[in-house]
């Protein structure tokens, strides 16, 4: 799950903040803004109070949701917990 969400939040980081995730923050026991507005200021954006940042987390939210959702994880978690083999066929059966 872990690969899965990294990549996600990286595509959905350079949809909304217009750049490349370069720099990754700590993620294990952040709450998703809290990864979100230390990888804004890790990559160079501007985090302060009137800036952008506020105005990106809810698209950003939204983003990285629908790319895990989109991804094969949810299918092969489902077939791990039915006790079939999790493996990427299974995830269209």
């Amino acid at each position: 799950m872990a690969r899965v969400t990294r990549a996600a939040y990286a595509e959905a980081f350079g949809t909304v903040a217009g750049r490349p995730l370069i720099q990754l923050p700590q993620m294990a026991g952040q709450s998703e803004s809290e990864i979100f507005f230390d990888a804004l200021a890790l990559n160079g954006v501007d985090v302060r109070a009137d800036g952008d940042a506020e105005r990106m987390l809810e698209p950003f939210s939204a983003s990285a949701s629908k790319k895990i959702s989109d991804s094969d994880w949810p299918a092969i978690c489902g077939n791990w917990i039915s006790g079939r083999p999790a493996t990427a066929a299974n995830a269209s059966a």
